[in-house]
């Protein structure tokens, strides 16, 4: 019997060891919000350097079409930038990464045009071939090597002097080498109603909300109703109560 029961805890550790991340509920001190929207002095700091083998699923839609370039997420303007997203009034017209030793990348193979509502799935891999769906059309060239970025990954913004204005982020999902590690819905604390996005993947609602890193408010989009996660992580998969 000891044998057995220490077989078996053995077993339930190995399990618990290489068990997806599941996502959490959202705490009942927060709503969820359709989308929130930059105005051009808010953005988000996920914390997340995108290295390695790195997969940022992005649902967003521009609403304000300018002529300027600005990003919609990235991580900084210098070497150790990966993960950077450039648009121009309605289009794309750079994904940028760096690889190797050198300056960032642009791996978009032209422009295109965004159309309302969008998603945008940027699958970059170490050594081997990148691709970047847009509504599951892939519009990136295939790339090799290893990805060196070093710096955190923001929404809205590269950085606190290149910000966006006029964008929208419904959700943001990050995995890494194949396992999610963050998961972002925009949501507004109900005690001061504190715009921002959180984290259904971190368990600890102290650091999973994630506010504004800019300066004024974001603007909220309507209501939805608190969500809980079921054991998937797109949209499609969360249930409302």
């Amino acid at each position: 019997m000891k044998r057995f029961l220490g077989a078996l805890r053995l077993c339930l550790l190995v399990l618990c060891m290489f068990a997806p991340a599941v996502a959490h509920a959202l705490p009942d001190g927060y709503v969820r919000l359709e989308y929130i929207q930059s105005n051009g002095s808010q953005y988000i700091n996920t914390g997340f350097v995108p290295s390695a083998s790195f997969k940022h699923t992005l649902v967003f839609e521009v609403v304000s079409n300018t002529n300027s370039s600005k990003y919609i997420c990235g991580s900084g303007i210098a070497e150790g930038r990966s993960g950077n997203v450039r648009i121009a009034g309605n289009t794309i017209d750079g994904i940028f990464i760096n690889v190797g030793s050198g300056s960032a990348r642009n791996i978009l193979n032209g422009t295109r045009t965004l159309r309302g509502k969008t998603t945008l799935v940027l699958n970059l891999r170490n050594n081997a071939e990148n691709t970047v769906l847009l509504d599951g059309q892939n519009i990136a060239n295939s790339t090799t090597g290893t990805i060196t970025s070093t710096k955190q990954l923001q929404l809205f913004a590269l950085d606190k002097n290149y910000l966006s204005t006029g964008v929208r982020i419904y959700s943001s999902t990050i995995e890494q080498n194949g396992a999610i590690v963050h998961r972002f819905i925009p949501v507004k604390r109900k005690s001061d109603n504190v715009i921002g996005m959180y984290d259904v993947m971190n368990s600890n609602p102290a650091t999973a909300f994630h506010t504004n890193a800019g300066t004024g408010k974001f603007i909220a989009g309507p209501e939805v109703g608190i969500k809980i996660a079921t054991k998937a992580y797109n949209d499609s998969e969360f249930e409302s109560v």
